[in-house]
């Protein structure tokens, strides 16, 4: 498990690297939770998915830098696209377990890449 971190404007999201599968699965965890959440998950799945799960923010080691103005869906999702196209990722599959959830669901909207599956573990 690889921590990295993705600086986008004035904000920083925290994210693991799991696995060297050849499909990329991104996994978004839960109120009160963190990336951590599916190191359980990664462990079964590293053969077949390089997983990326993600710190949201509030939550582990990201950084929201006005806590005065709301995380919009349209920015979050703007950053998740930029990130994905930097990695060269075409083919993503999305994992959301309850508040996570709502996130994958939310960049079904807005990602311009191919997504092949969604997995909603206790959706919101």
């Amino acid at each position: 498990m690889e921590s990295r971190f993705y600086p986008y404007e004035d904000c920083t999201l925290h994210y693991y690297v799991h696995g060297n599968g050849p499909k990329t699965l991104l996994c978004f965890h839960g109120y009160g939770q963190d990336a951590h959440y599916f190191k359980s998950l990664s462990e079964r799945l590293s053969s077949r998915y390089t997983l990326y799960s993600f710190d949201l923010f509030y939550h582990g080691e990201s950084v929201w830098s006005d806590c005065e103005k709301a995380v919009e869906q349209s920015f979050f999702a703007e950053m998740i696209d930029l990130w994905v196209q930097s990695l060269q990722i075409s083919n993503i599959s999305l994992c959301g377990y309850s508040m996570g959830g709502k996130i994958a669901l939310s960049l079904v909207e807005h990602l311009n890449v191919s997504i092949e599956k969604i997995l909603l573990i206790a959706p919101d």
